[in-house]
Formats: structure tokens, sequence, C-alpha cells
């Protein structure tokens, strides 16, 4: 049976990079009793309610007004005294080949700490510069590195896609490999990022698997 039920904002509309008019985050449990989602906004909340009861007990706005939108889960991690999500920007995807040409979607990807038992949220950091299209991606607590598929904006019609990390405590990219070249073959098309028992990454792409791992 239904333990609660709470109405989140929404804009109403299906952005670019949204499948619908909702929510595109799967809930994010946190240490606490609480659990996050995105609403669906303009521009997007974080929001934070208490898992046992459904009250909200924070929120925070993330990237710009017209142009903040995402379909993959928050990254949360941290203890009861304080924990913190990460959340990318997904608007303007609307399928692969919006993304093509040297287009990309819009940039940012953005840490929330949550304090004060959840009544606290506030931004951590902001990266506005890396764009990841629709990756979901992964955090390593052992090494602290945040790791994503991005693609940047060109003007030369080029579509090179890349792996890259992010230093999670600052939000700064902390290296960035070339992938490869290409609208469908290296698209990830919101596969996630894997990491392996070989301490290697995995993702599967439109045009097959990939593999990334620390050369010898």
């Amino acid at each position: 049976h239904q333990i609660w039920r709470t109405v989140y904002p929404n804009s109403g509309i299906t952005k670019p990079g949204q499948v619908d008019a909702g929510s595109g985050t799967t809930p994010t449990l946190l240490p606490g009793n609480l659990v996050a989602i995105t609403d669906n906004a303009n521009p997007m909340n974080v929001v934070v309610y208490n898992s046992v009861t459904g009250a909200q007990t924070c929120k925070v706005p993330v990237f710009s007004k017209g142009a903040s939108a995402t379909e993959n889960s928050l990254i949360g991690w941290g203890t009861t005294a304080k924990s913190s999500l990460i959340v990318e920007n997904n608007y303007g995807y609307v399928n692969p080949y919006y993304v093509g040409g040297g287009s990309t979607t819009k940039p940012g990807v953005t840490k929330i700490d949550v304090t004060n038992k959840g009544k606290t949220c506030k931004v951590g950091w902001k990266n506005t510069t890396l764009s990841a299209p629709t990756v979901v991606p992964k955090l390593s607590l052992g090494n602290g590195l945040l790791y994503m598929y991005t693609k940047s904006k060109t003007t030369n019609h080029s579509d090179a896609w890349f792996w890259t990390a992010v230093d999670a405590s600052t939000g700064k990219q902390v290296w960035s490999k070339f992938a490869g070249s290409g609208v469908m073959h290296f698209n990830n098309n919101y596969a996630a990022i894997h990491i392996g028992p070989d301490h290697a990454l995995y993702m599967g792409l439109l045009g097959g698997l990939a593999r990334l791992a620390d050369g010898s």
C-alpha cells in the first residue's frame, strides 16, 4: 500500500533532453532517511525529501533557466552529518543526431551538499564547461574521481567523444582521453559507465563496447 505521496514542481514541458514532462531521475537514497530527485521546474531543482514522511526538507536550483534538464540518476554519497549529490545537465539531447555536426548539449555538472539533517542544500561546486550529453556517470570514492563521457561543441563539425575524469571535491577536470569520433559509432546514448573488477571503465556505445584502462 502507498505510504506517502508528494507532488514536486513541474513546468509541464517535456524539455529537450527528457522523455516526458516529469522528473528524469531515479530516486537516490542518502544517509539519515533522505531521498533526492530532480524536479521539472524551470530552472530544474535538486529536491531532498524525508524518506519516512515524504516531507520536502530542502531544494536548490541547478543550471540555467531555459536550459536545465536531466534524464539520469543523481550520484549520492556521504554520512548523516553531511552527504553530497552530483547532477549533470542533459538539456538539448533529443536523439543522437542532435549532437552531430559539432553540436552538443548544454554544459553543466553540479555538486550539491546536504547538511543539517537534510534541511540545508547548497551548491558545493559548479563545472559550467563540460557537456555530458547522456552518460550515467560513476564516482570512485577510492580515488575521488567522477568519471564522465563528454562531447565538446566544435566549429569544424567534428564529433569527438572523450572519457573525462573530474575531481569530485573541486569539480575541476583532471584528465580527458579521446574515445573516438562519429555521431552514431561512439555515442553512448544514455548508457552508463561501469567500473569493472579489473579497475577498467566499460561502457556500451551505439557502435559497440568501449573499455578504458590505465597503461602499464
